[in-house]
């Protein structure tokens, strides 16, 4: 019997990434979690009240999905959750629901 796990991440960091550039600091931030990842999803969406930026990747046989967004002002705010590829199909809907309630007061 093998333990299928999942975990998350949320958090708020400063950059000197402009607005403009949610995707390419997704990426960045995505190989430096997970060098060896394969992004095999990825698409502007809404998060955190504004324009952010959406990868799926597989690392693995492990799944990642990553919300970031970078803000004015000098942050950005992320939202990863990696789990095994199975638990992950499973927790697709609910990890959206999740991401489509995070706001910046």
């Amino acid at each position: 019997f093998r333990r299928r796990r999942l975990g998350s991440i949320m958090g708020r960091l400063s950059t000197t990434a402009l607005v403009t550039e949610s995707a390419k600091m997704a990426e960045q931030m995505l190989h430096t979690m997970a060098a060896n990842a394969t992004i095999t999803e990825r698409m502007p969406v809404a998060f955190a009240g504004g324009q952010g930026y959406y990868l799926a990747a597989a690392a693995g046989n492990r799944t990642i999905f990553q919300y970031l967004r970078v803000l004015p002002g000098g942050t950005f705010i992320q939202l990863v959750v990696v789990g095994d590829a199975m638990v992950m199909a499973d927790a697709t809907d609910a990890v959206k629901k999740i991401a489509a309630s995070v706001d910046v007061p």
